[in-house]
């Protein structure tokens, strides 16, 4: 009976977490990043040429591709276009299934799973035209495939962890966040031979781009992003601040409220269990990471003490995983949780979205926690779980799926009370993303395309997402012949309307103005 309830369970969680992902999948036009993940359609050279100067790997470049090259010219490319990420999103749920139960039970598999397939963050990623969800997926398949190597030494799961990893690594170097602690246990438990050949693959295949990437000038675009915008940002928000803002936009209230307890109690877990050295490192790491999150604006010493401290506790327990032969589950999560949250929740100033890098590993922990409470206090964890459920169902139905209004924070509800309205409140969180938007672009430039065979415009929508429609039409902020505006932009832009502007044209969710610069020429 426990069993058909287990299965259940599983199938309607995977059937909302697949739901959530695919449904009305291209009612959104193209959102900012999405074009860039597309700016090949923009380049003269050559594709080989044009991934050699992005600033990350080839991988979502490729897919897109594939993609655009059977569908461009469809009605509604936007919807094949995310299929494939949208894919990959579905099938990571089933992986965090079937990894999790192997490296802990049935009860720590299921909430592990509920918590990705239900993630507001998790979900937006899945809907749009980027490389997250390959990479959520390479890195649990990667985290597996270590755990099996490490405990079995079978060279099969070594073979296919060096493959991921590359492959990964191919999409995106956030990679790295689960790479490095793979190497670092690696490395613990002395497996210089497994240590080898995992690099030796690794670089084989990963050296066919990077090779020919560090000769080109994409490098160095890459290298002045990481170091100036993302590491040594003016950002004003703290990192910690602003992640727990950014997921506040994605996350019911009640689900916010169990990711806090799960990170105290994972914190008092490791106080318990410590060192007397370790005890001080992760009373201090508490009293930092509290400190930056109350005083909001990034301090350079803060962020510092907080990543040495991480990074010598991170040390610590690979030090004691040392003193065993067997790798534990367990301690394999923790260290991919420690790595991931200490450079994208401790270190980089401005991460962003990035932090979905350690929402995985921090789920998991979080189920196996609760795992122990299920033994002690049944009842009321499952009820807790069930009030969890339940609001994130409705909370992602908000988000994602009603188009009308269409964004979270406009005015709207959910079961246990109002949306997120930090937006509304002009309290603007950058990286927002995965919502449904949708202002009829096209229809747009078939109006100007009536008017002028080949003109100019401006907006007040991001340019990145207008090119994309607009185009052979050029952007001009100078002296365009026509002004666009779209109501509710994604770029949360409330401009003015320009004095010297006539209607000429409307439509659902949008004008456009004809311009008049007639004063310029007396």
């Amino acid at each position: 009976m426990k069993n058909k309830i287990h299965i259940l369970l599983l199938l309607i969680i995977l059937a909302l977490g697949a739901y959530f992902r695919i449904y009305n999948l291209g009612y959104s036009d193209f959102q900012g990043d999405e074009v860039s993940a597309q700016n090949y359609l923009f380049d003269e050279r050559g594709f080989w040429e044009f991934l050699l100067s992005r600033t990350i790997g080839p991988g979502q470049y490729v897919v897109s591709k594939a993609m655009n090259n059977m569908f461009l010219h469809s009605q509604r490319p936007e919807m094949y276009q995310r299929a494939p990420f949208a894919f990959a999103g579905v099938i990571t749920i089933l992986a965090i299934y079937l990894a999790t139960i192997r490296l802990g039970n049935k009860k720590i598999a299921l909430v592990s799973t509920g918590f990705v397939a239900l993630s507001g963050l998790l979900i937006a990623f899945s809907r749009i035209t980027q490389y997250q969800s390959f990479v959520m997926f390479f890195a649990i398949s990667a985290i597996y495939c270590a755990y099996r190597y490490l405990s079995s030494n079978n060279t099969s799961y070594l073979i296919g962890l060096s493959i991921i990893s590359a492959v990964s690594l191919l999409f995106h170097y956030d990679s790295l966040s689960f790479i490095l602690p793979i190497v670092l246990l690696l490395i613990t438990k002395r497996r210089v031979k497994g240590t080898l050949t995992y690099g030796v693959i690794g670089v084989a295949i990963t050296s066919i781009f990077y090779i020919p990437f560090i000769q080109a000038p994409g490098i160095r675009r890459t290298f002045n992003y990481l170091m100036k915008e993302r590491i040594a940002s003016t950002f004003t928000f703290d990192s910690i601040f602003y992640s727990v803002k950014l997921l506040s936009l994605y996350h019911s209230k009640e689900l916010l409220i169990l990711m806090g307890l799960g990170l105290i109690i994972l914190f008092v877990n490791f106080f318990k269990k410590g060192s007397i050295v370790e005890k001080f490192i992760i009373g201090n790491l508490a009293v930092l990471i509290l400190l930056r999150f109350i005083n909001q604006q990034t301090n350079t010493l803060l962020t510092y003490l907080s990543a040495i401290l991480i990074g010598v506790y991170i040390l610590l327990t690979l030090k004691e995983s040392a003193k065993s032969t067997q790798i534990s589950a367990y301690t394999l999560i923790k260290v991919w949780f420690l790595v991931s949250l200490g450079t994208y929740g401790l270190f980089v100033i401005m991460p962003l979205t990035h932090i979905y890098n350690f929402l995985i590993p921090f789920f998991v922990l979080i189920a196996w926690e609760l795992n122990h409470l299920l033994e002690k206090r049944k009842i009321a964890t499952l009820s807790i779980l069930l009030v969890i459920f339940i609001s994130t169902i409705s909370f992602n139905y908000e988000s994602f799926l009603d188009t009308d209004p269409e964004y979270p924070w406009d005015h709207k509800k959910y079961i246990f009370g109002k949306m997120p309205t930090l937006i509304a409140d002009n309290n603007k969180v950058k990286g927002v993303f995965g919502f449904p938007y949708h202002r009829n672009w096209r229809e747009i430039r078939f109006s100007i395309d009536q008017m002028d065979t080949l003109t100019s415009y401006v907006s007040n929508e991001k340019y990145r997402l207008a090119k994309y429609y607009m185009k052979p039409h050029k952007w001009d902020e100078t002296i365009p012949r026509y002004y666009v505006h779209v109501d509710n932009p994604q770029s949360l832009a409330n401009a003015p309307m320009p004095e010297n502007a006539t209607l000429v044209s409307a439509g659902d969710g949008y004008e456009i103005y004809e311009m008049d610069w007639s004063s310029l020429n007396q």
